[in-house]
């Protein structure tokens, strides 16, 4: 079937219509797809198509495989990162068109689905997420250049994982935390003036069964609803903390280490306590520690972010503020979090180079985090240029796949 074919088959169709080339870039969508993305057509076009999805792991790579493994996906289910933020549940097919010209690609077809069919998307909290990004963290949930992102190094999972149910993840998570078979990688985060690393950011996988390595977008969904993630956060700390102590590579006093906590440890009162044994039991100097809450877990329940903050602040531990721009943090809630670090979300940071706007926007939180002595961190930096664009408007590190893609830790037993 020609592109022009696809294209008229498109706009006719009832469905939601997104077509995309063999990098997954949305070439052509039509009206209902830009309807109920809330996105116009010239919004649609060249941008990652998975940027529009707030989804698992294991659906992320199997959506992937339609224009990367000419593999037809079938019956899937999600939710659309719609413009206003708001998600919304869909069912979908991905169809690959056969090509091995520059039309390759796959048709994604999506219709709303009640909501209540599937679970709700969830912060994925602990040591990675999310985001595009870098798995910053990480956080998949957020969907970034990092866990999302790293969905490519799913692909070595046994195929009977995907299937799996949030019960199974949580048993499954129990016993790797009994076996020891969680471990960390980490990514660098750079000075973008002088490229010198300054801090890595640690971010958790898991070994399966039959050792295969588990991204973080897999377990991390049912280990937050379940509360086993106030598990896997201490695990990291221990580790962390471990880290710090004896590996020869961190010698250097300038170089700090970031760890991620979820939304519901920063609410755990008693993890002050667990950190202040580690602390005690290792010796290490805690303003090599950096913690990462994101802005919206940090707003979420305000004043116990600020208890838990203050707690750690007064034993030497720093914060960063994950995602920052993603949630509505007025300047007043900024000047009482005891934050050193601004991460600046990578939707702002993605397209620095051809918008305008994510220009002055960053600009104007870089001028705001000078305002309040506070330094930034620009999240998912894709190429040089970008790091040009960073250095002009004066934020001061960077972190993304162009500037160092997670990797194991050598020569460090997790």
């Amino acid at each position: 079937m020609s592109i022009h074919w696809l294209r008229v088959f498109a706009d006719a169709s009832h469905d939601g219509i997104l077509a995309v080339d063999a990098l997954g870039r949305v070439t052509h969508a039509n009206q209902n797809a830009s309807s109920l993305l809330g996105h116009s057509l010239d919004e649609l076009l060249g941008r990652p198509v998975l940027d529009f999805f707030l989804l698992e792991q294991r659906i992320a790579v199997s959506l992937e495989r339609a224009w990367t493994a000419g593999q037809p996906q079938l019956g899937l289910s999600g939710w659309l990162r719609r413009r206003s933020g708001e998600p919304l549940a869909v069912r979908f097919n991905a169809v690959p068109w056969p090509s091995d010209g520059p039309d390759a690609g796959a048709l994604i077809a999506f219709q709303p689905a009640a909501s209540a069919a599937f679970d709700k998307p969830v912060e994925a909290g602990s040591a990675a997420a999310p985001r595009e990004q870098d798995d910053s963290s990480s956080r998949q949930d957020r969907a970034g250049e990092a866990d999302l992102g790293g969905r490519r190094a799913c692909k070595n999972l046994q195929a009977g994982l995907p299937g799996m149910g949030a019960d199974e993840w949580v048993r499954l998570c129990r016993e790797a935390l009994r076996d020891n078979r969680f471990v960390l990688y980490r990514q660098a985060v750079v000075d973008v003036k002088t490229r010198q690393v300054v801090a890595w950011e640690l971010l958790i996988r898991m070994q399966g069964p039959a050792g295969e390595l588990i991204m973080p977008g897999e377990f991390l969904p049912a280990c937050e609803r379940s509360g086993l993630i106030c598990e896997l956060d201490r695990w990291v700390i221990r580790k962390a903390f471990q880290l710090l102590a004896d590996w020869s590579e961190l010698d250097d006093p300038n170089i700090a280490l970031h760890i991620n906590i979820s939304r519901r440890t920063l609410s755990d009162l008693a993890l002050v306590d667990f950190i202040r044994q580690q602390l005690e039991a290792t010796g290490i100097d805690p303003r090599r520690i950096v913690f990462e809450v994101t802005e919206t877990a940090a707003i979420d329940d305000l004043e116990k972010a600020l208890a838990f903050m203050h707690s750690l602040e007064e034993l030497g531990f720093r914060f960063a503020l994950d995602d920052f721009g993603a949630g509505f943090t007025g300047i007043g809630v900024l000047r009482r979090l005891p934050v050193h670090y601004l991460k600046i979300d990578g939707s702002f940071i993605r397209d620095l180079r051809s918008d305008p706007v994510s220009r002055q926007l960053v600009k104007t939180i870089v001028a705001i985090a000078q305002a309040l002595g506070k330094q930034t961190v620009a999240e998912f930096v894709p190429d040089e240029e970008t790091l040009a664009i960073l250095c002009e408007v004066g934020a001061d590190f960077g972190q993304g796949y162009y500037l160092g893609r997670p990797e194991p830790i050598p020569d460090f037993d997790c």
